[in-house]
């Protein structure tokens, strides 16, 4: 307690250039926060997206278009792909999901809908918004991916997704839904311009989960807990061209073997180049891998620069160090005739440098966080789950190498230190 006394006493004579010290280490662990997080990030979602789908790296496929149009003519020469693929050898299943808003309009309890979406959408860019509603299509060849669960009612099944335009559509429910909307409400909304009436039939686990409908992989997963979530339907999936582009980004394919690939992708591939609409596929093993690659090269540039600024805050810490012990010559000798010993002296040393790393990688912590906590406080950010264990023990780790490269040379510079030098006067 003696010694830490002794180097706080010591570091508030030199504010200035422990100031300009941990300044420049802060920024060094923000860099490297960064890095960390970056690479974190990869290997969350690729959990994610296994956690939340059955989903396979290598019989998934996803099929994609270089350039989709939202004409008539690409609308209808996707629907004969579309059919193709659904016949195709050594294809299990296929379809589509999109995430888009609806409108609500008289449901049994329309007021307390009104009240629990003005609840949960406060402070968020829905919260000008209450009449509408996150709602999930997709098609029975999706559905059968997921893995959450229903806790009342009943899951969507084989009749659901063949239900024809006038017909009742079946809608599950969102878990914050249960207390104001009930099983067999019905409600409508209007969908190009015409009127669409839904029946609720189950409700859906707390917490529940699903793709993101912008990008499945680098975007979070979209907490159903204030969704809707109902089997395509005509009028939605492909009554417009623009029903039928908005699919193409969220469209896959289910093979029965890995093996099926080549020819599966041939046979599409050959259809799609008659059609005039060239698809391409993939599966989701690549596009991860791609993820990866694109991330590492962000990720490798942050620790590079981290580690740059490291080594110079390494440097600076050093000379300041040295030139410290070499101003208090008189001050560290009068200690040594008072009965410390150069280990005394060297721990004081090791103490202020514990603090002045300590402090700043906290800083540099708790600078990312806010940072990204502030950066879209509407919508749910990945790295911000990255703020963890794993992330901290890294820290902590560059922490103590930073702190024994930048003790060493200071420590023999004491050690070769005689106590008539000290005791000399001040040079």
């Amino acid at each position: 307690m003696e010694h830490l006394s002794i180097a706080i006493s010591s570091m508030r004579k030199r504010k200035l250039s422990v100031f300009l010290m941990m300044a420049q280490l802060v920024l060094s662990f923000w860099v490297m926060n960064h890095a960390f997080i970056s690479m974190d990030v990869v290997h969350y979602q690729e959990k994610k997206l296994f956690a939340v789908t059955q989903m396979d790296k290598d019989t998934t496929l996803r099929l994609s278009f270089a350039d989709v149009e939202d004409t008539e003519w690409f609308a209808e020469r996707f629907g004969q792909l579309e059919n193709f693929i659904k016949q195709t050898p050594g294809v299990q299943r296929y379809g589509s999901f999109d995430t888009t808003s609806i409108t609500p309009e008289n449901l049994p309890n329309q007021r307390a809908f009104l009240e629990q979406n003005k609840k949960q959408y406060a402070g968020t860019r829905l919260e000008n918004a209450i009449e509408n509603n996150k709602i999930v299509f997709l098609d029975k060849g999706i559905y059968s991916y997921a893995k959450f669960k229903i806790i009342n009612g009943r899951p969507l099944g084989e009749a659901d997704f063949t239900k024809k335009d006038g017909d009742v559509i079946p809608v599950l429910i969102g878990y914050n839904y249960r207390d104001v909307i009930n099983l067999g409400d019905r409600f409508e909304t209007i969908i190009h311009e015409k009127k669409i009436v839904y029946e609720v039939v189950g409700v859906l686990e707390q917490r529940s989960e699903w793709l993101s409908g912008n990008d499945y992989i680098a975007d979070p997963v979209d907490n159903l807990d204030n969704f809707f979530l109902a089997p395509f339907f005509p009028i939605v999936r492909e009554s417009e061209p623009m029903d039928v582009a908005v699919r193409m980004h969220n469209t896959f394919i289910q093979l029965d073997s890995a093996e099926k690939f080549n020819q599966v992708a041939a046979a599409i591939s050959e259809k799609g180049r008659e059609l005039g609409i060239n698809p391409t596929l993939t599966t989701v093993g690549d596009e991860l891998h791609a993820y990866r690659e694109n991330r590492k090269q962000v990720s490798n540039f942050s620790l590079f620069m981290g580690m740059f600024f490291l080594v110079i805050s390494i440097i600076g810490i050093v000379s300041v160090t040295l030139s410290s012990i070499h101003a208090r010559k008189h001050e560290l000798g009068v200690r040594m005739v008072a009965g410390a010993t150069k280990r005394d002296i060297s721990v004081i040393i090791l103490m202020e440098l514990v603090w002045i790393v300590t402090v700043s990688a906290v800083s540099g912590v708790v600078l990312n966080y806010v940072m990204e906590a502030f950066e879209d406080s509407s919508v749910a950010n990945i790295k911000l789950e990255m703020f963890a264990f794993p992330l901290y023990g890294k820290v902590m780790l560059v922490s103590i190498l930073v702190v024994l490269a930048s003790v060493f040379i200071p420590l023999l510079r004491i050690k070769k230190l005689q106590l008539r030098e000290l005791v000399g006067g001040r040079d």
